[in-house]
C-alpha cells in the first residue's frame, strides 16, 4: 500500500520536473534569440509529452491499479505452482 503512494508521488514529481525543465530550456532559447513565446510553448508541450510518457511507463510497469484481492490471488496461485 505504501509503495503505491510512493509510486504515485514520484510520478507527480517527475511530471512537474519534465515540464519545468523543458519549459525553462524553451524560455532560455526565447531569451537568447529574442523571440516571443514560441520556444517556451514548444518546451512546455514537449515537457508535458515527456512527463506523460514517463507517467504511463511507470504505471504500466507497476501493479498499482490491480486490486489487493487480485494481488493476493496472483500470489497464492504462484505459491501453488511452486509447490
Amino acid at each position: 500500500m505504501i509503495e503505491d503512494f510512493t509510486t504515485l508521488g514520484t510520478v507527480g514529481i517527475e511530471l512537474s520536473v519534465w515540464v519545468l525543465i523543458c519549459g525553462g530550456i524553451g524560455y532560455w532559447i526565447d531569451n537568447k534569440l529574442r523571440t516571443s513565446p514560441g520556444f517556451t510553448t514548444a518546451g512546455l508541450i514537449i515537457g508535458l509529452a515527456a512527463g506523460l510518457y514517463r507517467t504511463y511507463t511507470v504505471i504500466v510497469k507497476s501493479d498499482i491499479w490491480e486490486s489487493n484481492d487480485q494481488k493476493k490471488e496472483d500470489q497464492s496461485s504462484d505459491d501453488n505452482k511452486r509447490s
